[in-house]
């Protein structure tokens, strides 16, 4: 009690000369002097996003006002006044802590006010100069008398807030203030501090310090508002911590890469894990349900229950490939995962050409395509790598030069270019190119899934023919053959290949075409020359028309085609069918005449060689049969030969029958035998 009575006669003139300076002087701070609210980050917002504090104008804020925004008793921003408004002001962000959001109702108390704008006019009275002085002076001497006194336009508040949580909503936080002096020093115990909150409970409302500290319980229960601003006051200071109430929610999908559905080995589902905790990082233990969708596949298992331990899952398919985001949706959270979906492994690699002949002038291109596919027959990831080659004969021929020997796919296929020359740029020589196609597993990048096996093709052959063939002779094993009714009946064409007066180089290739029927060579409708002579086999397909069958055959630059070289017939058509007796008048022994018969079809072609003609004398002589060439047939109608039984005399009529598959055409033939 000593302490105390000896302080108030110090006290007594410090807070009348404190007045008496105040009065002098706080003109000259009244226009930088900031009003110290209850400034928190507002909800006002405009159409590009800005943000604000909840003082403006109304509460002497001015450009150039700096500040801080707290939460949970921690500084994670500065920022600058631009702008000020009735009821609110524009703020402009730094030094963001990372991985932090600025939100509504975050603290945001003023730490400096707005640089002078004008300099205060000096008093014109010397007076008051003096007793300016002279009050300081004395304020300074008798501050220095009693050093231990606090000055309380410097005291500081600081506030921490320690949450827990029951993991259902429920949040308890302890909110501290720790208040000190203008020299750092605690407040006396017993200062009297209060505590209030915009959101959720606080209790005690109004407590006292000891040893400079004081605390507060803010207890929250779920369903309120996400987060409450708490105010502290004590002697002549204010200050706020921002506490969230809000819980949270992650996801993870495991494994964040996973191929389509049935597109051989591999990994075909993720698994998408959604972690909820409460507003202390706790497991969340109150159930609920988290809701998933995604842009790319299918989610099996959504919505899925949070089990015990703040966990929910579903897992994810596709029949697609794409990059995938898959949403979560709990309790006013939002959170994404992303899942990379290709295509399976490379199983089915297929060649093909865009010619199967080139000739050997060091110029002529084919385009070979690459086609990869994986087990389910869907293309291949883009960017698998493909590689290229080009395997001469045995004699040399088909020397081609790939240009780019590696390629990557694109919707499964790529494609490069094989030119008729060698790697020195000559030309190329006459003979067979096989197109040697590889997808190896060593070569496929990180982000393509590779073969299980290396996959090679080697099917494809090109022909290099040469480029001065001069003639092409065309012939075929038979010139008419049934075919516009009649199908599967074959001709062997025969091609005869020379440069000047040579033959072409062994393996020449010629290509074998006809306007009817099906024409084929040793590798598709492609043949290759041995001696100069390259064949193919041209097959009916009883399609009908004129049966004028032109065939064509080219190597390399030179093509010549055969018109009417083969005659694809019809059956015998009696309008266009004749027979004729070299005589009418027999003798009744030993007689003879010559039957000619002429067959042709509806076309009035000749009918196929080898169609069967008989004659049945009808008793006047003896039957006999043959077969036509060239459409005729020829028969001999001869009576008896034997003197005790010669044939008797009379009148007859000989019946020609030309006897396809189906009906047969007769002609009768009237005759007469004498003695």
């Amino acid at each position: 009690m000593k302490s105390m009575t000896c302080r108030y006669p110090v006290m007594v003139p410090v807070i009348l000369i404190a007045a008496l300076v105040l009065t002098i002087i706080g003109p000259a701070f009244a226009d930088t002097t900031v009003k110290n609210q209850n400034v928190v980050i507002s909800p006002i917002t405009d159409s590009v996003g800005s943000v604000n504090i909840n003082v403006g104008k109304a509460e002497d804020i001015a450009v150039g006002t700096q500040g801080v925004v707290m939460r949970d008793g921690k500084q994670i921003a500065n920022y600058k006044v631009e702008s000020v408004n009735w009821g609110y002001s524009r703020v402009t962000i730094s030094g963001l802590k990372d991985g932090m959001v600025i939100k509504a109702g975050d603290s945001a108390p003023i730490t400096q006010g707005p640089p002078p704008t004008t300099k205060k006019k000096k008093s014109n009275s010397a007076l008051w100069t003096a007793v300016g002085i002279v009050a300081a002076v004395a304020l300074i001497l008798i501050l220095s008398h009693n050093g231990s006194s606090s000055s309380s336009s410097n005291n500081t508040i600081t506030l921490t807030a320690k949450k827990t949580s029951d993991g259902t909503g429920n949040v308890n936080a302890v909110i501290t203030a720790t208040v000190k002096d203008g020299n750092g020093q605690a407040v006396p115990d017993g200062t009297t501090i209060t505590f209030a909150t915009n959101g959720g409970t606080i209790n005690p409302a109004s407590t006292w310090t000891v040893s400079g500290v004081a605390t507060s319980n803010l207890a929250y229960t779920s369903g309120g508002p996400s987060s409450a601003v708490v105010t502290v006051k004590c002697l002549d200071k204010t200050a706020t911590i921002n506490v969230s109430f809000t819980n949270s929610m992650t996801l993870s999908a495991s494994p964040a890469q996973i191929q389509i559905q049935n597109s051989g080995p591999g990994t075909t589902t993720s698994t998408i894990t959604a972690t909820c905790v409460d507003a202390n990082n706790n497991p969340w233990t109150a159930g609920g349900q988290v809701t998933f969708n995604t842009n790319i596949g299918t989610i099996n298992g959504s919505p899925a229950t949070i089990n015990a331990n703040g966990i929910a899952t579903v897992t994810l398919t596709s029949t697609q490939p794409g990059k995938t985001v898959v949403t979560g949706t709990w309790s006013n959270n939002t959170a994404t995962a992303n899942v990379t979906i290709t295509d399976g492994p490379p199983t089915n690699l297929s060649v093909s050409s865009s010619t199967n002949t080139l000739e050997c002038d060091g110029n002529s291109i084919a385009t070979i395509t690459a086609t990869v596919k994986d087990a389910g027959g869907n293309p291949v990831t883009d960017g698998t790598v493909v590689d290229f080659s080009v395997v001469p004969d045995g004699n040399g021929g088909g020397n081609g030069t790939i240009t780019n020997p590696e390629a990557t796919t694109v919707n499964g296929t790529c494609s490069v270019p094989l030119v008729s020359h060698d790697s020195s740029n000559n030309k190329s020589k006459a003979g067979t190119a096989t197109i040697k196609v590889q997808v190896l597993a060593a070569k496929q990048p990180s982000t393509v899934p590779p073969p299980t096996t290396d996959l090679t093709n080697s099917t494809t052959q090109i022909q290099f023919i040469p480029a001065d063939v001069s003639a092409i002779t065309l012939t075929a094993s038979q010139s008419n053959v049934r075919g516009l009714d009649k199908a599967g009946n074959t001709v062997t064409i025969t091609a005869l290949v020379t440069s000047g007066n040579t033959f072409v180089p062994d393996g020449t290739a010629v290509t074998f075409t006809s306007n009817y029927g099906a024409i084929a060579g040793s590798n598709a409708n492609v043949s290759t020359t041995h001696n100069g002579i390259a064949t193919a086999t041209l097959t009916t397909k009883a399609e009908g028309g004129n049966g004028i069958v032109n065939v064509t055959a080219t190597s390399g630059s030179y093509s010549t085609t055969a018109n009417g070289l083969v005659i694809f017939s019809g059956p015998p058509v009696l309008a266009n069918c004749s027979a004729n007796m070299s005589q009418n008048t027999l003798k009744s022994l030993g007689g003879q005449a010559t039957v000619t018969v002429v067959a042709k079809d509806i076309n009035n072609n000749n009918v196929a060689d080898g169609m069967n003609v008989t004659l049945n004398a009808g008793g006047g002589g003896t039957n006999t049969s043959g077969s036509t060439t060239l459409g005729q047939a020829t028969l001999n109608l001869a009576t008896s030969t034997n003197n005790l039984v010669p044939t008797p005399t009379g009148s007859y009529t000989a019946t020609v029958s030309i006897e396809p598959s189906g009906a047969n055409v007769q002609i009768a033939l009237p005759f007469t035998v004498t003695n």
